[in-house]
C-alpha cells in the first residue's frame, strides 16, 4: 500500500518536471519570498526609520540671540547684567495645525501661566476696560491704520463710513470670523483677546515661518514644567532660555543706564539700517546708555538649521552657528560717590522741606525787613501730582480699600476723611453727578452697615 501511494507521488513529480510549467511555478515561488522579505525588512528591521523619513519633512533655520554686554562703572562694579530666564514662546510652525486646534492651544497656553502665577501682558490696539467692555487703545491716524490694516485696504482713504466708525466690538467680530481667526463664541472675551494678539503676532511673520513670539517671560520652574509635560498637545509652544536684563543702583543712575524693552515699529526700521539681523520680538536698548550703546551690547545673533516634520518636531540638526556676547562696556561714572552725594541731597531737601514748609499761601512770612522764604504746602502738594508721585487714580485706589476691603482693625477713619478732600480738591475737570452732601450720605449709609459710622462722626467732630 505505502509503496503504491510513493509511486503515485513520484509519477505525479516526474509530471510536473516534464510540464512547460515548472518555470513559471519556480519563479512564482521566488518573487513571492522575496516579498515576503522585503515586508519583513520595511515593517520589522527598518519600520520606524522608514517612517520618519516617509513624514513630510523641510529645513527651518531658527535664530539664536546673542546675549547682552554688562555695563561697569569706572571701579569695575557692576551695573547692568544679565539673569538667566525661562520665557514662553509660540511658532506657528505647521500647515497641519487647524485654526480651531491653535486657538485652543493658546488658551490653554495662557491658562497654565495663570494657575502657575506667572503673567503676561497683551499689546494689542484692543483692550479690555475695567468694566468689561472693548476699547480701543488707539486713536487718530494710528486708529485709522490699524482699522485699514484690519478691513483690508491699502489706503485710509478707501475706508468706508460704517469701517471708520466702526466699534472695538465690531473689530473684534470681524477677527473671530471665519475669514480671519475662527474663534469660537465658546471663549470668554478674555480668552478671544489672548487668541487675537498671539494670532496678530504670529501673522506679521506669516512670510517667514517659524520665527517665534515670546508669550511671558520669567516665568516659573512650574510653568515651564507644565508646558513641557503637555508639549504633545501644544504644538509649537515651549520654554527657552533666555536672560532678563537686571540692574544694580537703580535708584542713582537709572536715568543714565537707561532700560530695554521690545522693539517698536519705528526702532526697527532705524535699527535694520544698520544691521538687518535685528527682528520684531528683539529686546533693545530704549533709553541711556542701553540705547546710546546698543549696537555694542545687543551682539552677534547665530543661527540653527534643522529639518523638521510637519508638525514642526525637530529631526535632525543640519548647521548650526552659535552667538557672539556683546561688548561689556566700562563708564568713567564712580557708583558709590554718586551714591553717597546722592543720599546727602536726598537728606539736605528734607532739611528744607520739614523747616520750611508752611500751611500758607504766601511764599514769605515774617515782618516786612526780615522776611523768610517759605514752601506752601499747596505747592508741594501740587508739585508731587505734576511730578506724578501721586494721582488722583491712587487715592481713589485707596479709598476704594478702606472702604471695601480693609478689615475694622485696618480701618483709619482719619485717613478716608482726608482722602475724601483731597478728591474733592483736585477733582475739578469734570463736574461730579452727585453733589459732596449725596456723596456723603451714600457714604454714611455704607458704614452704617459695617458699624463705622461712629468713628466718621467722631473724626468729623474732633476737627471741628
Amino acid at each position: 500500500m505505502f509503496k503504491e501511494d510513493l509511486k503515485i507521488i513520484w509519477d505525479y513529480v516526474k509530471n510536473i518536471l516534464r510540464s512547460r510549467l515548472l518555470p513559471l511555478i519556480i519563479f512564482s515561488v521566488v518573487l513571492f519570498g522575496i516579498l515576503i522579505y522585503k515586508l519583513f525588512n520595511l515593517q520589522i528591521i527598518h519600520g520606524d526609520e522608514y517612517k520618519v523619513n516617509y513624514a513630510q519633512k523641510s529645513e527651518k533655520t531658527l535664530v539664536l540671540n546673542s546675549t547682552r554686554g554688562n555695563i561697569y562703572d569706572v571701579n569695575g562694579e557692576l551695573l547692568a547684567y544679565n539673569k538667566l530666564a525661562y520665557s514662553v514662546i509660540i511658532e506657528d510652525s505647521s500647515t497641519a495645525i487647524k485654526n480651531t486646534q491653535l486657538n485652543q492651544i493658546i488658551v490653554e497656553m495662557y491658562d497654565i501661566i495663570q494657575e502657575n502665577g506667572d503673567s503676561y501682558t497683551i499689546d494689542y490696539p484692543i483692550r479690555l476696560n475695567k468694566y468689561g467692555k472693548f476699547e480701543f487703545t488707539k486713536s487718530g491716524n494710528n486708529l485709522l491704520r490699524y482699522l485699514r490694516d484690519i478691513y483690508g485696504h491699502k489706503y485710509i482713504s478707501q475706508l468706508t463710513d460704517e469701517e471708520r466708525n466702526a466699534t472695538a466690538a465690531d473689530v473684534i467680530d470681524v477677527l473671530k470670523s471665519k475669514s480671519y481667526y475662527n474663534i469660537s463664541d465658546e471663549y470668554s472675551d478674555e480668552e478671544v483677546l489672548e487668541i487675537i494678539y498671539v494670532r496678530s503676532n504670529l501673522a506679521a511673520h506669516a512670510y517667514q515661518r517659524y520665527i517665534s513670539f515670546t508669550v511671558a517671560t520669567n516665568v516659573s520652574e512650574e510653568t515651564m514644567a507644565a508646558i513641557l509635560e503637555n508639549s504633545d498637545r501644544l504644538i509649537g509652544v515651549t520654554v527657552k532660555d533666555e536672560y532678563v536684563r537686571c540692574y544694580n543702583y537703580g535708584k542713582y543712575i537709572a536715568h543714565l543706564i537707561g532700560y530695554t524693552g521690545k522693539v517698536s515699529a519705528d526702532e526697527l526700521a532705524e535699527l535694520q539700517k544698520d544691521d538687518p539681523s535685528y527682528q520684531a520680538s528683539d529686546v533693545v536698548g530704549k533709553s541711556g546708555v542701553e540705547k546710546s550703546y546698543e549696537q555694542v551690547l545687543n551682539g552677534t545673533k547665530g543661527s540653527r538649521t534643522v529639518l523638521v516634520d510637519s508638525y514642526g518636531r525637530v529631526l535632525q540638526i543640519i548647521d548650526e552657528k552659535e552667538p557672539v556676547t556683546g561688548s561689556d562696556i566700562y563708564l568713567t561714572i564712580d557708583v558709590k560717590l554718586t551714591q553717597k552725594i546722592y543720599d546727602l541731597l536726598e537728606r539736605r531737601l528734607a532739611e528744607i522741606l520739614i523747616t520750611r514748609i508752611v500751611n500758607s499761601d504766601s511764599d514769605r512770612v515774617g515782618s516786612e525787613e526780615g522776611d523768610v522764604v517759605v514752601i506752601p504746602i499747596k505747592d508741594v502738594y501740587f508739585a508731587l501730582f505734576d511730578n506724578n508721585t501721586i494721582s488722583i487714580d491712587m487715592l481713589k485706589e485707596k479709598l476704594d480699600y478702606y472702604t471695601l476691603v480693609a478689615t475694622d482693625e485696618e480701618f483709619d477713619a482719619e485717613e478716608v476723611i482726608k482722602i475724601v478732600k483731597r478728591l474733592e480738591e483736585l477733582e475739578t475737570t469734570e463736574a461730579p453727578e452727585k453733589s459732596v452732601d449725596e456723596f456723603l450720605d451714600d457714604f454714611w449709609k455704607y458704614c452704617e452697615e459695617r458699624e463705622r459710622e461712629e468713628k466718621i462722626l467722631e473724626e468729623f467732630r474732633k476737627q471741628k
